[in-house]
């Protein structure tokens, strides 16, 4: 498909001035609408973006349920996102006690040039409006501008979250 292709395409090394155009150009946007056309057909299909509930036996096993299960008084409910590549405020949370995002707010950053900063900055707007008391970050290989930056300068951007690098 032609979103496979431009993944591909994103990952190769990008050695001469020509492929660099053509990824700056064509292909980062192309990207991000491709995701954007494919979010608004499911929507308009009437699906939701899908969320997995899992609950942990005593046993130790996970069991999805079509529901967050009911929180038990004195437990932690996580809520555990990734991979949402600047469509989070298309995300509907469940609520809970901590709000983790296990990497991958960007596209496909990998220099803290213009653009990712001010999406990262937008990106902790949006944390900022969740009501998830605690909130933790993890950078996804997409998200090269946090590593650009560095830890104490990524935690300086994300004042909304703890970040873990």
């Amino acid at each position: 498909s032609l979103v496979a292709l431009c993944s591909l395409l994103l990952l190769k090394p990008i050695r001469d001035a020509g492929a660099y155009l053509a990824f700056k150009l064509v292909l980062r946007p192309l990207g991000r609408n491709l995701l954007a056309v494919q979010q608004c057909w499911h929507r308009a299909r009437g699906h939701e973006c899908p969320v997995l509930y899992a609950d942990l036996d005593a046993a130790g096993g996970a069991h999805w349920l079509p529901t967050p299960p009911k929180q038990l008084h004195g437990s932690v409910r996580c809520v555990c996102i990734s991979d949402t590549h600047l469509l989070h405020r298309s995300l509907k949370l469940p609520d809970g006690d901590v709000l983790i995002h296990c990497g991958d707010v960007l596209l496909n950053s990998r220099s803290a040039d213009a653009e990712s900063l001010a999406s990262l900055a937008e990106f902790n707007s949006w944390l900022a409006e969740q009501m998830h008391p605690h909130k933790l970050l993890v950078a996804g290989n997409h998200d090269g501008a946090l590593a650009a930056v560095g830890k104490d300068q990524a935690q300086r951007l994300l004042t909304s979250c703890i970040y873990l690098q």
